[in-house]
């Protein structure tokens, strides 16, 4: 049997999954591992946790299959950063992505003229989920700490390190943290000059298909790996659930929606956005994926039914309110926001609450919200880009038909479930069958992508949905002084 392992290493957990080299995914390991929250917004992780957790479900893959893989590749979240010291241990816990803390430094960058310089060379977004702004805010309330780190890196370079004894970065992850210049593909001057770092103590970067080097001794017997197994650096999870669900080009977008969500295009080319409202990461040299990120996808869901539900999914709570929950509306930023408002103080809001609404009007005002904000940053970057004739979707809120359907329904789009809820794991492995020489051409990718079902707009809901998206962004530009 031959097959490659695709790493995902996530938000709360990391997932080794084998694919047969016709697509085929095989069997999933999946370890979790818990947040750190010190303060009200900010988010940590245990950086020795999630090694724990990679090299165990890798190993524990392996043994399972009975057979060792033709390649690994990795897939890891954005925006991470850690501080490693001289002896290559970490002095800080990783920082991620969905952290608040360099708020106040964010503003200030992107009302400057340095800020959207940077932003227009980088293609990330000035925000507090960027490493440049958590640099900044370490920079001028932990002096001590900077002082003391050798290097800046996410937990995907801490790990090549701990294999290879190298420090390398992907270009896809270089390109979001707000350091690099994606035109030149270089660490970008004037960030590093805001930064107060210098580029010795970043990574080397490198393409998305580099097999990295050799194992260190112990290393690939730890893994459960040979230790010629090509390993490749691999991509953001991000860019890489775009290859995942065969999103290869500008007429199709994906839309995942697990604990956070994402909208995103592949394109051809590096775009500028006037308005500074998405993203523009690298995947290979001639593959750009164009987006928008929302802090608040199931985990809002997950809240609500914690909180006032028995703790699980209730479709039929949500088949007994019509569309629009009766005139209710949810803003559901529990966790500010990202695209495409690019808000963390903004707060969840119910609007429009009468004595007819019961707690199941409540509950379907939660999803819908949680749907007219992946529509709003849909809108927002298909006026980048151009509008789309449908929608690959994914993560956990894929497993219900109902909840497809009416994301359909507010996205007046069609619908496609593809037949992997590991995109992001099958797209590292899609690029490692292209790393090895497996697939010769990655645009050939969408012929490993098979799709389920096909879901349709009901024109009348739809509408429903239209009014119910351009009243909540009235809503949101009322309050959001109030939130700041």
């Amino acid at each position: 049997m031959q097959y490659l392992v695709g790493l995902d290493i996530g938000t709360t957990s990391t997932k080794a999954v084998a694919f047969g080299i016709d697509g085929r995914q095989l069997k999933v390991v999946n370890n979790n591992y818990p947040l750190i929250s010190p303060q009200e917004g900010w988010f940590e992780q245990d950086p020795g946790q999630i090694v724990n957790a990679l090299e165990a479900a890798l190993n524990t893959l392996v043994e399972q299959l009975g057979e060792k893989p033709l390649a690994v590749s990795i897939s890891s979240a954005m925006h991470g950063l850690m501080l490693i010291g001289k002896n290559g241990e970490p002095i800080t816990n990783l920082i991620i992505w969905a952290d608040n803390r360099s708020d106040k430094e964010a503003r200030q960058l992107k009302a400057s003229k340095e800020g959207a310089a940077i932003y227009f060379a980088s293609g990330t977004p000035i925000h507090p989920m960027s490493p440049l702004c958590k640099l900044l805010w370490l920079q001028k309330n932990r002096p001590d700490l900077m002082q003391r780190a050798e290097k800046f890196v996410s937990i995907k370079e801490y790990i090549i390190h701990r294999w290879t004894g190298e420090y390398l970065l992907d270009q896809s992850l270089a390109s979001a943290t707000g350091l690099y210049n994606n035109e030149s593909t270089k660490w970008n001057d004037l960030a590093l000059q805001v930064a107060g770092i210098k580029e010795g103590q970043l990574p080397e970067v490198v393409p998305t298909t580099t097999i990295l080097p050799k194992l260190k001794a112990g290393v690939a017997q730890q893994l459960g790996v040979e230790a010629d197994t090509p390993v490749v650096i691999g991509a953001s999870d991000g860019c890489l659930a775009n290859l995942g669900s065969g999103v290869l080009d500008a007429t199709t977008a994906s839309l995942t929606i697990g604990t956070s969500s994402a909208y995103r295009k592949t394109i051809d080319k590096f775009v500028r956005d006037e308005k500074q409202s998405v993203f523009n990461y690298i995947l290979t040299s001639d593959l750009y994926v164009v987006g928008g990120p929302s802090n608040n996808g199931g985990v809002v869901a997950q809240w609500f039914e914690k909180e006032f539900g028995d703790g699980e999914f209730d479709e039929q709570a949500l088949r007994s309110v019509r569309p629009g929950s009766d005139g209710l509306i949810f803003l559901p930023y529990l966790l500010g926001e990202r695209a495409p408002i690019w808000d963390p103080e903004s707060k969840g809001v119910f609007f429009g609450v009468q004595m007819n609404h019961t707690k199941n009007h409540f509950y379907k005002a939660v999803w819908e919200g949680v749907f007219q904000a992946a529509h709003h940053i849909a809108e927002t970057v298909d006026q980048v880009t151009g509008e789309v004739e449908k929608v690959v979707v994914s993560g956990g809120f894929a497993k219900s038909d109902y909840l497809i359907q009416t994301l359909s329904n507010v996205l007046q789009k069609p619908c496609w479930l593809c037949n992997s809820a590991e995109s992001s794991a099958f797209g590292a492995a899609i690029l490692g069958m292209h790393a090895i020489g497996e697939l010769n051409d990655l645009k050939d990718a969408s012929k490993l992508v098979h799709f389920e079902k096909e879901f349709l707009p009901d024109p009348a809901e739809a509408e429903v949905y239209r009014d119910g998206l351009e009243k909540s962004k009235r809503i949101y530009g009322r309050l959001k002084d109030e939130f700041n």
